[in-house]
């Protein structure tokens, strides 16, 4: 794409560009931004770059990572506003972190597979962050998705040996909770023991390498595409979709299933 202004097409040019926008002579909108204002939009544009990314939608992508950059450029210079710090002592953080976790990298020990390279890693993260008594350590955010956090839960778990020895033993122990589930007494119990059903099925997807959030998103969007297609069925046949009986709406939910993608 052509540029269309005399700012640079980098990190430097986007800075400058929002210099220019929280200054006098820019925009009261910007200027009138907070960080508790910009997470909301951080978060709706980061979820839209997954969104992308699933799709694998290229030009989306390329769009959506430009969205998440600028609300971090945008988060820069509030923070230098409020707490007189820039982006170049982000990056000098950064650069540095991520140089001393990678030691097999910089100190010329190349002789390591990448399991013992996840290890190293978790080893230095703790030790910079003094997590001395806990294998999953305080780095878990409280306000990650359910599913990534029992996700990242048992994957850290799984590194220290805490894991079921075979996929046979992970499908066994979900059996074990819907039975459990199936006997729950009351709605207490009921909420306990779906919510050990949610995280043997999280371990189940972990131990076929698939990603529970991602997969989850998929099967949203394939159930969502199905009911507007099975909604544009019965438009089209001029039929009260909310009459269907249960014969005729799983026929039109199987024509929709063809007509779909996934």
């Amino acid at each position: 794409m052509k540029q269309s202004s005399n700012f640079k097409s980098s990190f430097e040019g986007l800075s400058d560009l929002i210099s220019i926008l929280l200054g006098p002579e820019g925009c009261p909108w910007d200027r009138k931004q907070s960080f508790s204002d910009l997470k909301r939009y951080f978060l709706e544009e980061s979820h839209e770059l997954l969104e992308a990314i699933d799709l694998g939608d290229s030009e989306n992508i390329k769009e959506e990572l430009g969205d998440v950059v600028f609300n971090l450029c945008f988060m820069m210079h509030i923070a230098e506003n409020l707490f007189q710090f820039g982006s170049e002592d982000v990056f000098c953080y950064l650069i540095n972190k991520i140089i001393k976790r990678h030691p097999h990298v910089f100190d010329k020990n190349k002789d390591i597979n990448i399991d013992q390279v996840v290890s190293n890693w978790d080893k230095i993260k703790s030790q910079e962050k003094g997590d001395k008594k806990s294998v999953l350590g305080n780095s878990l955010p409280s306000s990650l998705p359910a599913l990534a956090s029992s996700f990242d839960i048992q994957e850290k778990a799984s590194r220290f040996g805490f894991d079921w020895d075979k996929i046979d033993d992970v499908e066994e122990n979900l059996q074990e909770e819907f039975q459990e589930l199936k006997n729950a007494r009351n709605d207490f119990e009921k909420e306990l023991e779906i919510g050990d059903v949610f995280f043997s099925m999280v371990n189940l997807a972990r131990w076929h390498n698939v990603d529970s959030e991602t997969s989850l998103r998929k099967a949203n969007r394939r159930f969502t595409n199905r009911l507007i297609e099975v909604e544009r069925l019965c438009n089209e046949r001029e039929i009260e979709i909310q009459s269907l009986g249960s014969e005729l709406r799983d026929k039109l939910w199987i024509e929709a299933k063809n007509n779909t993608e996934g």
